[in-house]
């Protein structure tokens, strides 16, 4: 009896992997087969949707948001009763899951989300090719070839079905059929780019290579921007011993390539080829300077603009940059975009991430990548930069006297960071003034140190001016804080200026304040340093106080 139980104790964990193993090999998605699924099948969806679930829980305190997004994904996959509430789509619109499945790299199942939602489609407007669209853009070329046939026996015959029935027979290896699809895009379609280009790689591998050498010369022609286009013909050139055309198409090949080059898929409007950007160090008001490398895509349409969002490891805080306003690129076409805008005074030196988003200005929102709007990008080293700037000097006259003279440069220091400022051949002066304010410094209490002014004078001992707030200085939206929250009194206010934030309008203020020195000094260099733990220091404009000032 003991034998049989041990046997029993043996098969019973055998049988489970067993049913498992079945469950999974003839597993067919919920989502795709309402309850007609096996019974195998069900234990492996609970067993999966416990596990996915049971992630999502330990992801959420992770910070990852893509892959708690993507655990959701695999959770809702197999209980679609929940994707509503774990992804925000509907179970039935299949078309949208299979972008925000393709977005999260979950290819497998959003091929076959989006094969499901052209079956169950009529085949009139523009959603059957957009589907064809986001399965060439999987690799599913088998799918695009089915979908493809099924629309090319539908009246009227159109260009872009031929193209995708072409371009997915040539992606196969079936260069034969493929040309003959692809001859017939061309020619319903002899403004379609993109389909001369197809046809130039179909006639290729067929050997017409003077066909071929035509078609990717009309693709350019077309279509400047076509980065396939210029790739053929460089090959084609140089084979052919063409120097000067060679060199042209060298020169355009180059112009269309990135230095650092990727492939992200924004929805089905656009591809982010890469970009070029060396600026590994940068001083706070630098002029910033990115190229991005932009591609459209079938159903390119409308107008986009990259927005670059920046983050500092000083700060938490996140600042904007809008690029202009563009129209959507064609398929196959290439544009640069080119972000020249200096850094804003008050982004937080440090350790920079620079991400990016794409807009689109006529819907009013961003398009997606990866389950997100944004994309980290690349990073950048940010160190605080004394930059010029028109000085105020009729207020610079009234607050400081009639002698007084501005250096008419600032700066931004974030926490634990320092300037050194050469003060050379400025002569003998007897005191040195400071316009200033502190950035989310509200919390700070009254007369707590904020920063530090280190004078090094020549052949003296160094004099360390303090910067305390609620007396040199204060927070620059103090007003915007409430009562309770201002830790702090306001500064003597050297300028104020009207501020309206999420619907409160409020005065926003710099400070100044004079530093009298016990006897008249030249000062060799001045050392500016942000003591703080959280907030900012701007550090407006240094006045130089003369031995007499006439006029105070």
């Amino acid at each position: 009896m003991k034998e049989k139980k041990k046997v029993y104790i043996t098969i019973a964990p055998v049988m489970f992997i067993v049913i498992i193993l079945a469950g999974y090999i003839l597993y067919t998605p919920p989502l795709l087969n309402g309850r007609g699924y096996n019974i195998p099948g069900r234990l492996y969806d609970f067993i999966a949707y416990a596990y996915y679930s049971s992630r999502m829980e330990w992801l959420k305190n992770g910070g990852d948001v893509q892959a708690l997004r993507r655990a959701a994904a695999r959770a809702a996959w197999h209980r679609p009763d929940r994707m509503e509430e774990l992804l925000g789509i509907s179970d039935d619109n299949l078309f949208l899951l299979g972008r925000e499945y393709a977005g999260l790299g979950l290819n497998k199942a959003a091929v076959q989300l989006f094969r499901a939602a052209f079956s169950g489609l009529r085949p009139a407007g523009p959603m059957p090719l957009r589907i064809i669209s986001n399965l060439a853009l999987l690799g599913d070329w088998s799918g695009v070839a089915s979908a493809a046939r099924e629309l090319i026996k539908l009246p009227p015959e159109s260009g872009r079905t031929n193209y995708w029935l072409g371009r997915a027979l040539l992606e196969r290896g079936e260069a034969d059929q493929a040309a003959v699809f692809l001859r017939k895009a061309v020619s319903l379609d002899p403004e379609f780019a993109d389909a001369f280009y197809q046809s130039g790689r179909a006639e290729e591998e067929l050997g017409s290579r003077d066909t071929a050498l035509a078609q990717y010369q009309q693709a350019v022609k077309i279509l400047p921007g076509h980065r396939g286009g210029w790739s053929a013909l460089r090959r084609l050139y140089q084979e052919n011993g063409e120097r000067a055309k060679l060199e042209e198409a060298e020169s355009r090949l180059k112009n269309l390539t990135p230095e650092v080059p990727l492939r992200i898929v924004w929805e089905d409007r656009l591809i982010l080829r890469g970009y070029n950007f060396s600026q590994s160090e940068l001083r706070t008001g630098d002029r910033l300077n990115l190229t991005l490398f932009i591609e459209g895509r079938e159903f390119s349409s409308g107008k986009v603009q990259p927005e670059l969002t920046f983050s500092s490891s000083s700060h938490p805080g996140r600042i904007s940059l809008k690029g202009k306003i563009i129209p959507t690129p064609s398929m196959g076409e290439v544009v640069k975009v080119v972000v020249s805008r200096e850094i804003p005074l008050v982004l937080y030196p440090g350790s920079i991430q620079m991400d990016i988003s794409i807009y689109d200005p006529e819907l009013g929102g961003g398009l997606e990548t990866g389950g997100a709007k944004s994309l980290g990008l690349v990073s950048f080293n940010l160190s605080p930069g004394w930059n010029s700037f028109l000085p105020r000097n009729e207020l610079i006259k009234s607050h400081f006297g009639s002698g007084a003279r501005s250096l008419g440069e600032e700066t931004f220091l974030g926490p634990g960071t320092e300037i050194m400022i050469d003060f050379k051949g400025q002569g003998k002066i007897s005191g040195l003034g400071l316009i200033s304010f502190g950035h989310t410094s509200s919390f700070l209490p009254q007369g707590s140190l904020l920063g530090e002014i280190v004078v090094n004078p020549d052949h003296r001992e160094e004099l360390v001016l303090p910067i305390i707030v609620g007396i040199h200085t204060a927070e620059v939206w103090r007003e915007y804080a409430l009562p309770w929250q201002r830790k702090h009194r306001p500064a003597a206010i050297y300028r104020s200026w009207p501020i309206n934030s999420r619907g409160k309008e409020f005065m926003a203020h710099e400070y100044y304040t004079v530093y009298s020195f016990p006897y008249p000094r030249i000062i060799r260099d001045i050392q500016i340093r942000n003591v703080s733990r959280n907030s900012g220091l701007y550090i407006r404009n240094l006045i130089l106080i003369p031995l007499h000032m006439p006029g105070t």
